[in-house]
């Protein structure tokens, strides 16, 4: 996919009654790409820049209306495209549109703000992992979960160790949402609240995980010349649950991402072939 292949006009249209409420709604409209293999697009929305944590499926539509906008809050988007492949365009130009009002206090977007804001606890929220009481063994914890409301979700916000609220991110307009928090060493509070389009939030779902002080992650090299046939023999000792990728090198500047792996057990082997044809090669393990 060419990297200029979708060209994006975004026109942000609001229709306002004549007393702004919490909640809006705004439409994007764009240009379709003049890509031939393009089958779909979604729509990226988050509250900053290159922070889009929100994805709006278009399907082979140029125009989508996203709701559940609230008031005084700044949101900005972009327009991706892909083919049938799963191939991704990079992002459109960015558009922003700032809801007119005024923020209600404790609203979850809002910096360093932790107070859950109180209202009609219509919405219904699910936290499903991490697990109560499960001890971690990654230094970061993924959440899922199931949210639901009668006028529909319009986001789910996530907190840890009575921190900040940031924004959940959804492929489903929030029926299943997910995150990923860093996790300290000792006991973590998670915890997560959903808000419907009429303003209205869930009562907040709470766990409580451990997480140890250290996280065992060991590179070790089978022989220090590769094999003619297999290349080098790569080990990696590891926490269990700990996911990350190898990388190789032959200068020790520029990287180049080998393989992907998981920590289903504690010793994991690797054959990399292609260190029969380089003078040196250099590894390393990385972590999200």
């Amino acid at each position: 996919m060419r990297s200029s292949f979708i060209t994006i006009a975004i026109l942000i249209l609001v229709s306002l009654p004549t007393r702004v409420p919490a909640v809006q709604q705004v439409t994007l409209q764009w240009q379709p790409s003049l890509s031939p293999n393009v089958v779909g697009y979604n729509v990226c929305s988050g509250p900053g820049r290159g922070n889009y944590l929100g994805v709006y499926p278009a399907g082979t539509n140029t125009s989508v209306t996203i709701s559940g906008l609230i008031e005084g809050l700044t949101y900005y988007f972009v327009v991706t495209a892909y083919t049938a492949s799963s191939a991704v365009s990079p992002p459109s130009n960015m558009a922003s549109y700032t809801v007119p009002g005024i923020a209600p206090a404790g609203v979850f977007p809002s910096t360093g703000n932790t107070t859950v804001p109180s209202g009609t606890a219509t919405p219904t929220l699910n936290l499903t992992a991490p697990r109560a009481g499960q001890s971690m063994t990654n230094a970061l914890a993924n959440l899922q979960g199931t949210a639901s409301g009668l006028g529909g979700i319009c986001g789910v916000w996530c907190q840890l160790n009575n921190g900040a609220w940031t924004l959940a991110s959804t492929t489903n307009h929030w029926s299943t949402w997910y995150s990923t928090v860093p996790l300290s060493a000792g006991t973590n509070t998670i915890s997560a609240c959903a808000m419907d389009s009429n303003g209205n939030y869930s009562v907040a779902s709470s766990v409580r995980v451990v997480s140890p002080d250290t996280f065992k992650l060991q590179l070790l090299l089978g022989t220090p010349k590769p094999h003619p046939a297999d290349g080098t023999t790569v080990t990696l000792q590891l926490s269990r649950d700990l996911n990350g990728h190898l990388e190789y090198s032959t200068n020790l500047l520029k990287w180049t991402s080998w393989t992907n792996f998981r920590g289903t057990s504690a010793n994991l082997t690797f054959q990399d072939p292609g260190a029969v044809k380089s003078p040196r090669r250099f590894y390393r393990a990385v972590t999200p």
